[in-house]
């Protein structure tokens, strides 16, 4: 198993970015371990809920519910296509960490230009996603 623990994080040299570490087949029984604790995640007593990339994990959530309800007090005929790919934005957040965090910029970016579009103040034009990380 390869991964790039919050605890033992150590950044590349080079990249500054953080490093995987291996681990051998004794991970099984932890992460077996850990799969019995799902039902602690939301809750006060969840490890892993106070790191920065779950806080951002559910801002971006809000953002999305927020994005849905203006979505839905504006929606007309004219803007229909601009609210479907601001809806479907969400499904292409992808990966864990810095490559994340890469995707969210430029997922960022386009949902800034489709509400502009579709709020009617210019055209959306298409952004490349194959650079997000």
């Amino acid at each position: 198993f390869n991964f790039a623990l919050p605890l033992l994080r150590k950044a590349h040299a080079d990249t500054k970015q953080p490093r995987k570490r291996e681990f051998g087949s004794w991970m099984k029984h932890f992460l077996h371990f850990l799969g019995k604790l799902r039902f602690l995640r939301g809750t006060f007593f969840d490890p892993f809920g106070y790191m920065e990339e779950r806080r951002q994990e559910r801002e971006d959530i809000e953002k999305y519910m927020q994005l849905l309800r203006n979505i839905s007090n504006n929606l007309t005929n004219q803007n229909y296509q601009s609210a479907t790919a601001l809806a479907a934005l969400p499904a292409k957040l992808r990966g864990f960490g810095y490559v994340k965090q890469g995707s969210r910029i430029l997922l960022d970016q386009r949902r800034e230009q489709l509400l502009k579009s579709f709020l009617g103040q210019e055209p959306a034009e298409e952004l490349n996603f194959s650079s997000a990380g």
